[in-house]
């Protein structure tokens, strides 16, 4: 049995989180940046709400569809104890009519450990919702993750990413795109999701936003040049450099997916596992 299949029986049994049904409000969004973390999903965020057909909640990582407990788990202060209405009109102040209402949470591809019932959710709410997912190197998404953690919790980080991953086995799976986005595709169909990859958008962001904002059925518009810099990591003293065992590891159960993950996308990526 993978870390992955234990997880996913010791969430179901030991912690699965209550599904409280949604209240039917109408700003609720109809388009989702579901993740990958690490990913560019903040600088998404941001360049999406220059478009004038589209409105970008003003919190990110709202994790509105999440189950109550674990929102008020993973939220900051001012999100902890709000209704789904509260939020809602938090999220959305000022919103006009614009043809997309979006949100962007990566917590939502943090599965089995976050948001086992945010997919069901999603269906209840709104069965034509849209939803971006942004992929880049899985390994290199591990790395950023670990620097992620040394810059925001630099007295809980080990100061070397093998000891690291023996204590952070989510940061693997939010690296399983195949796995995480099965989830989704459970309850959606596949033409309801767009898929970029990181490192083609960085080489193309035009080019790859053009295709989105078709996806999403808006004008095609100018992005912002250069793109927002946004949670950018800085340059910390720590061993980077993944040990045989743990790269043999991480090759188990990374490439497998991967295979799955390119027959989701349609094509084969420009990743060496």
């Amino acid at each position: 049995m993978n870390f992955l299949s234990k997880n996913i029986i010791q969430y179901r049994t030991g912690c699965a989180l209550r599904i409280v049904p949604p209240s039917r409000i109408s700003l609720w969004p109809n388009f989702i940046v579901i993740g990958a973390a690490k990913s560019g999903t903040s600088m998404i965020h941001e360049v999406l709400a220059t478009h004038p057909e589209i409105f970008m909640s003003r919190i990110k990582e709202p994790n509105l569809f999440m189950a109550d407990g674990a929102r008020d788990i993973l939220g900051r202060a001012f999100k902890r104890g709000r209704s789904d209405k509260q939020l809602l009109a938090a999220c959305f102040r000022g919103y006009q009519g614009e043809r997309i209402r979006g949100e962007s949470s990566q917590a939502y591809t943090h599965a089995p450990f976050w948001g086992m019932e945010v997919p069901q959710r999603m269906r209840q709410i709104n069965p034509a919702m849209k939803f971006l997912f942004v992929a880049r190197h899985p390994v290199d998404r591990i790395e950023s993750n670990y620097r992620m953690h040394l810059k925001i919790l630099p007295e809980r980080t080990p100061l070397d990413i093998n000891t690291w991953l023996e204590s952070n086995p989510h940061a693997i799976a939010i690296s399983c795109y195949a796995f995480q986005l099965e989830r989704y595709l459970a309850y959606f169909p596949r033409k309801q999701l767009h898929i970029m990859l990181f490192e083609e958008f960085l080489r193309q962001p035009q080019e790859n936003f053009s295709k989105l904002f078709s996806f999403l059925g808006v004008a095609d518009h100018a992005i912002p040049e250069p793109l927002p810099r946004i949670n950018e990591g800085r340059p910390v003293q720590a061993n980077f450099s993944l040990i045989a065992k743990n790269k043999k590891y991480l090759h188990s159960i990374l490439k497998p997916d991967v295979v799955h993950f390119e027959k989701i996308l349609g094509r084969k990526t420009p990743w060496k596992i």
